[in-house]
């Protein structure tokens, strides 16, 4: 008996200090296990070729130089599947737009962010080349849901997209055992919480999900952006959709192996961010700048009007009042630090003068640029 006891005893012993790695509770099971692609287009991870033969009009690679009636512009979307990328050459070959993997899933439930995604968006942005962001999903609840748009919203962090931010819905899993009847509810959280944050959400899906899967009417919304995969020399989607996604065999200079190609129905040059010889704007839907506050993306930016809509950067005076904004635009509030001179930043964004209290603490600061006195 006093054998069995002590048994008993080592057992409840391992069992208290064991790891807690040692047990998984099957929600965490699957989100310990690497996340891994599997849907129309991918096998096991692997990008799977599109197939002529899969679609009773082929595929038809298009000209650089010559567009179908109602495209204007012709770009790549790219993860780190392409590698490290010459984005010069990609530029140079006539590329007018590219939509970048910021990653898949979610670090909560196994997923990360694109091994690439940070080196393509900086040089998008170094070279000027209107870019948009997509997030393969693995979301089984709205939790996930909202944990990828979480992800993605960090990752966009100072940066300043001008296409929209895509919530990619083909994985097999996210509608498997009986997932697909709460597929509306995951999407309207992930695009209420980009929409949020600033930034306009899309959909991306092929055709037949589009058709077949994604038939709540909430995918129809005119607030949400539509980007279409069919591997065709025409896309059949019969409702509103701005860019398509009509290959992933094309060839770019930049790019070793294929790449996915896209046509874009709408006019990415007067989408949001322009960069013009050195110095950011933002267009309004016409191609005229904007002017005035802008907020987006959670932090707010001042595109002068006196200077014909420059993006204001460092220490700015706007309206009789003193700012300071950051390299990439966003309005600092806080403590700012610059060249060596201590500001503060008030709640509103304006820089504090004269004799001010911060956290209790007396300070004073000068009267007209607002530096720190000391």
């Amino acid at each position: 008996m006093n054998k069995h006891l002590k048994l008993f005893s080592a057992l409840l012993v391992l069992m208290l200090f064991a790891p807690v790695s040692m047990f998984v509770c099957p929600a965490d099971a699957e989100a310990a296990q690497t996340l891994v692609e599997n849907s129309w287009r991918y096998e096991g991870g692997q990008l799977v070729s599109d197939d002529a033969s899969s679609e009773e009009d082929g595929i038809a690679l298009l000209s650089m130089d010559a567009l179908p009636d109602g495209v204007t512009a012709q770009g790549i979307d790219v993860s780190e599947h392409q590698g490290r990328i010459d984005w010069d050459a990609v530029k140079a070959s006539g590329i007018d737009f590219a939509i970048l993997r910021v990653g898949f899933g979610a670090p909560s439930f196994g997923g990360r962010v694109d091994y690439q995604f940070n080196r393509n968006i900086s040089e998008c942005e170094r070279l000027g080349i209107p870019y948009g962001v997509y997030v393969y999903s693995y979301a089984f609840d709205n939790q996930q849901a909202a944990d990828e748009a979480s992800m993605v919203i960090d990752c966009l962090s100072g940066h300043n997209p001008r296409l929209p931010v895509y919530y990619d819905l083909e994985d097999k899993t996210i509608i498997a055992d009986g997932r697909q009847s709460g597929i509306a509810s995951r999407a309207q959280t992930f695009c209420n919480k980009i929409s949020s944050a600033g930034y306009k959400p899309g959909i991306y899906a092929n055709l037949n999900w589009f058709n077949n899967i994604l038939t709540d009417p909430v995918f129809k919304s005119g607030s949400w952006d539509h980007w279409i995969a069919q591997y065709n020399s025409q896309c059949h989607y019969t409702a509103s959709y701005s860019f398509w996604q009509y290959t992933s065999r094309g060839k770019v200079s930049g790019i070793s192996g294929n790449v996915d190609m896209n046509y874009a129905y709408v006019d990415v040059s007067l989408y949001y961010w322009q960069l013009k010889e050195g110095t950011w704007y933002y267009a309004t839907s016409d191609g005229k700048a904007y002017t005035g506050w802008l907020r987006q993306g959670g932090a707010w930016y001042w595109l002068d009007p006196d200077a014909g809509g420059v993006m204001a950067t460092g220490l700015y005076e706007c309206n009789g009042s003193m700012y300071w904004f950051n390299a990439s635009g966003a309005m600092a509030t806080g403590w700012v630090l610059d060249g060596g001179t201590w500001y503060y930043a008030t709640g509103s964004g304006a820089l504090a003068r004269g004799p001010v209290s911060v956290g209790g603490v007396p300070y004073c600061f000068d009267a007209r640029t607002g530096a720190m006195l000391t």
